[in-house]
């Protein structure tokens, strides 16, 4: 009551009017205001945000809540609107179950939750004691790789969401933009670092576009003198770990006679070496005007010697249609263990697939069920897709009502992208 008590005072410290002397309609108007401004800002589609929350995150153009409430004020001058304070504004955010897009490598959770006494210590020491192991597990591959040239080590990861165009605008705050997605690879050994770029009209963030990215990669690097690739990842189930990354492993496995293995960090401590290249690439593309994806492309090729690869709705691949393993869940019943407590996944070459719940255990064979076919060198991978991807046709509408804050030479880019009717 206090704060709402001082956004109604004079320079002096007085209150303009006492609560009893306010108009009955006068809050109202104001969390109107605010409403209709939270209203007006793009929300990102379900699929750019975490599975397991119902809110509805806006589009990564705000930093912080007091930037978002600076734009309201201004939205507010702008349009002759009555502002609210800031405590209204915040709880009118959270009544709509709003929240600000961040990206996943957030603080880690358990280690949050410990520092309030919010979990046990039990939790937290086998917690910590899994962090130790997949850290000195990932040094020791890394040390292998060094020596061993039959083997690659990779780690890889999926750069937070990229919005087009992107610019000092406050058009910009009120349209949909395209979502853009660099997906990163990087040679421990070799220091070797390949990016996929795509834009959502040439493909989705479905388990294929990541398992393409990979086996592409995969299929670049592997000859006769290779013969066990591990790959590092966080856990995240639509990019890493998941029945179409595993046909997707297994084929390349058999087809080139090599052992393929995807290790899985701890959650909440993920940290690798594409998180470094990220950041360089955040900071080139830092306070630059972006007004199309191709300038994307050309910053991350500025970053460093990376090697940006632009792909198309061709380059997808439906690893669906193989079924090697209809599912990677360990357990049977209820209770057992499923595709989330999976540590380490084994691809060998005889189409066989073994796992660990923990970096010390043993391997144990995958159950296999409803198994469709044995995996040959010939099995041929259908496209994804048969043509770009539609847009939808509001984001396609905002796009063009956008052109007039981007240079005429990139307008026949939005012109010409595919969208719904």
């Amino acid at each position: 009551m206090v704060y709402e008590w001082l956004d109604d005072v004079n320079n002096n410290g007085i209150p303009v009017k006492s609560p009893e002397q306010k108009q009955p309609t006068h809050g109202k108007e104001k969390g109107d205001s605010a409403r209709e401004f939270l209203n007006c800002i793009p929300k990102l589609p379900s699929h750019y945000c975490r599975s397991s929350s119902t809110k509805l995150y806006l589009e990564p153009i705000f930093s912080t809540k007091a930037d978002l409430y600076k734009v309201y004020k201004e939205y507010c001058d702008t349009n002759n609107k009555v502002a609210c304070g800031r405590k209204l504004f915040f709880k009118i955010f959270d009544e709509l179950n709003l929240s600000l897009f961040s990206p996943k490598k957030d603080q880690c959770d358990i280690c949050t939750a410990y520092e309030v006494k919010n979990v046990s210590e039990e939790v937290y020491t086998k917690h910590i004691q899994k962090k130790e192991s997949a850290r000195e597990e990932k040094q020791r591959d890394r040390d292998r790789a060094l020596q061993d040239k039959s083997l690659i080590v990779l780690t890889l990861d999926l750069q937070s969401l990229l919005m087009c165009p992107k610019l000092e605008a406050s058009a910009l705050y009120y349209k949909t933009k395209l979502g853009c997605h660099n997906y990163t690879i990087f040679n421990v050994a070799s220091k070797d670092v390949k990016c996929y770029f795509w834009h959502e009209s040439e493909g989705d963030l479905s388990a294929n576009s990541f398992a393409s990215c990979l086996s592409d990669y995969l299929e670049s690097v592997i000859d006769e003198s290779i013969k066990e690739v591990i790959v590092y990842s966080d856990g995240c189930s639509y990019q890493n770990r998941n029945v179409i990354i595993a046909q997707a492993l297994l084929r390349l496995a058999t087809k080139n006679n090599v052992t393929i293995v995807q290790k899985v960090l701890e959650r909440g401590h993920t940290q690798m070496e594409c998180d470094s290249i990220h950041s360089v690439i955040e900071r080139k593309i830092k306070n630059k005007p972006i007004y199309s994806p191709q300038n994307y492309v050309d910053k991350i090729r500025e970053a460093r010697v990376f090697m940006p690869y632009r792909v198309s709705h061709e380059f997808f691949k439906d690893f669906s249609k193989l079924q090697y393993y209809s599912s990677i869940r360990p357990g049977t019943k209820v209770g057992d263990p499923v595709v989330t407590d999976l540590r380490v996944i084994k691809y060998r070459p005889d189409g066989l697939i073994e796992y660990k719940l923990n970096y010390g255990d043993d391997f144990s064979g995958m159950p296999r069920r409803a198994k469709i076919g044995e995996p040959t060198p010939q099995d041929q991978v259908p496209n994804l897709h048969t043509d770009s991807l539609p847009i939808k046709k509001k984001k396609f509408e905002h796009l063009q009502q956008l052109k007039f804050v981007i240079p005429k030479d990139y307008h026949s880019f939005y012109d010409n992208l595919p969208h719904e009717n």
